[in-house]
Order: structure tokens, then C-alpha cells, then sequence
């Protein structure tokens, strides 16, 4: 077979397709081009495509224009709606899908509505954006999606090599890991080395666990919901980690029997303004009952000047 083609092969998820378009008894002709997609930048390495461009996201001006096509049927907001359309935009972030599925569910309705809907959307992830979303996370093997949730909750906006210490005190294989990320799109690494990863799909993250447990938020491996963590708390329940405001926690004692069920507790944040310190000294009287299993423990106002000497769990990095 000979002859100048264009192929396109879209949402590849394996390196023997674009190979066999190179296979002996395959002519094609000078100047056939072929464009392969794909969520996994290894199967593109692997499968010998010659040049790799990442889609970016789009900038806030073409962002307004995309939204405004769906939900105005024209290039520019209508007259009265451009601050509504701006926090739609900012709620996409520069994701095409995104502004293209909230745009076409507000397109002809009234103010209210548009209202209404965008304070859901900061609460609860539009359901078409997170079924597009998550079929990146549906295809990573168990390491790998436990660590894009620990990113995705815990390690957001910290340096890289820091949170690879941490999740290798934890057997994650961080390195490993967090290349798979970086292949998929699902993380991106800025030029100082900062972890970063789109809000939607943080969001995802966030909703992935919430779905696990929605009847019984105490079931959840991760919180950080205000309200979730507080029950948890004051009842006891293991979890895997947990991001906690301590000033916010006027009436529970965070005591030696607190963490005491936690066993598989791995990651503890509290955030706290440094004002507030003093305040925390009988927040927390002993780490005695933490888990061997805690990696990563970090306090912002620590009210001492070092930790505990029985608090030394074997991972704790």
C-alpha cells in the first residue's frame, strides 16, 4: 500500500498502535502525516511518534469566548452577564471540556439560575466534566492512584523533592509514581520544582473519595471538609489522612486517645495562625497513641520547641 494519507488516531492507549502504522509491508507515500492523542505520554515515547506537543490551557480571553459560544451562541458575553461569566471561567480554569459543558448548561437561562449553579459547581464538581476527568484516573494501577489522591489532598503547591521523601517513608514509590503522573497530565512540575495539578482535576480527586463514603463521611481514607474532619475527631475514626484547621477546633481535645484508632493515619496537617499558638499547648497533650505508619506530620504554630521524646514513629520523615 503506497500513497500520501493524513491519519489521525485519537485516545490511544496503547504503544502497539501507532506502531503497527510502521510495520514492514506498509508503504506509505512521501508527505503522509499521522496525529496520534493520547493521556499517557509513554505510550506516545514508546510507540516511536517522532514530535510530542502538550495542549496547553487556554488563556482567559480565548477561555470568555469559548464559554460565551456555548452559553451565549456568540463570541462575547451578553450585556449584564460578563461578571457572571468570568467566575464560570475562573470555575474552569482554561479546561476546554469544562467551559464547554458549563456553557451549554447555562446557555438561555435566566440570572438566577446562572447563580444558583455556579455556587453548586464550587461545592459539587459538574458530573460530565468529572466522567471525562476520571477516565485518566480509572486507568492507573493502585500505587498510582493512591498517590495522585495524596497529591490531590495533601501535596498540592509543595516541592517536589520534599513530598518524594515523604511518600517513599510510606512505600509509594514516589518516584515512580509521580513520573506516571506527569505522563498522564494529571500533575505538572513548575521550573522550581513545585508540584502543581489543574483545580478540576484536584476537584476529581476530592469528589473520588468523598463518593467512597457520601453516607458515612467517617469511612472517608482522606478529609479535609471542616465539618467532616470535626465528626471524625470527636468520634475516633481510622483514616488515612486528614488537613485540619486547628483554630477552628475551639472544643475538641486533641488528646492521646484522639488518634488512637487511626492505625493507618499517614499524613497529619494542621493549620493554624501563628497568633493563635499559645492557644494549641493543651490541644494536643501526647502523639503517644500515633501510628508507626505516620510519614508526614506538619503543624504550623507549633507551641514547643521540639516534639515529644516518645513521639518517633519509624517512617516519620
Amino acid at each position: 500500500m503506497s500513497g500520501i494519507v493524513f491519519v489521525v488516531l485519537d485516545d490511544v492507549g496503547s504503544s502497539e498502535q501507532p506502531q503497527r502504522l510502521v510495520t514492514d509491508g506498509i508503504h506509505w507515500g512521501p508527505g503522509s502525516r499521522f496525529i496520534v492523542t493520547s493521556k499517557d505520554k509513554q505510550v506516545l515515547f514508546a510507540g516511536g511518534v517522532h514530535a510530542i506537543h502538550e495542549v496547553k490551557e487556554l488563556s482567559p480571553k480565548e477561555s470568555l469566548k469559548l464559554f460565551s459560544l456555548n452559553g451565549f451562541q456568540k463570541s462575547h458575553p451578553e450585556k449584564g452577564g460578563e461578571e457572571l461569566s468570568k467566575r464560570a471561567v475562573g470555575y474552569a480554569t482554561g479546561l476546554p471540556l469544562a467551559l464547554k459543558a458549563v456553557g451549554s448548561s447555562l446557555c438561555s437561562r435566566d440570572r438566577g439560575i446562572w447563580e444558583s449553579t455556579l455556587r453548586k459547581l464550587e461545592r459539587y464538581p459538574d458530573p460530565q466534566i468529572q466522567d471525562v476527568l476520571k477516565t485518566s484516573y480509572d486507568g492507573l494501577d493502585d500505587v498510582l492512584r493512591d498517590l495522585f489522591l495524596d497529591i490531590a489532598f495533601f501535596y498540592k503547591g509543595e516541592d517536589k523533592d520534599h513530598v518524594i521523601r515523604l511518600l517513599d517513608a510510606s512505600n509509594l514509590f514516589a518516584a515512580y509514581g509521580i513520573e506516571g503522573l506527569l505522563d498522564r497530565a494529571l500533575i505538572s512540575i513548575s521550573n522550581d520544582k513545585v508540584i502543581q495539578m489543574h483545580d478540576l482535576i484536584q476537584e476529581m480527586g476530592w469528589e473520588i473519595v468523598r463518593q467512597e463514603c457520601k453516607e458515612n463521611p467517617r469511612k472517608c481514607s482522606r478529609l479535609k471538609d471542616f465539618e467532616e474532619v470535626y465528626d471524625v475527631l470527636k468520634n475516633n475514626k481510622g483514616i488515612k489522612g486528614i488537613v485540619l484547621y486547628a483554630s477552628l477546633f475551639k472544643d475538641v481535645q486533641l488528646n492521646v486517645d484522639t488518634f488512637k484508632n487511626m492505625t493507618n493515619l499517614r499524613v497529619v496537617k494542621f493549620y493554624s495562625p501563628w497568633h493563635v499558638r499559645s492557644y494549641n499547648k493543651h490541644h494536643l497533650t501526647s502523639f503517644e497513641s500515633f501510628s508507626d505508619e505516620s510519614g508526614s506530620l506538619e503543624w504550623n504554630g507549633y507551641p514547643y520547641k521540639s516534639l515529644p521524646l516518645n513521639f518517633y514513629p519509624e517512617k516519620l520523615v
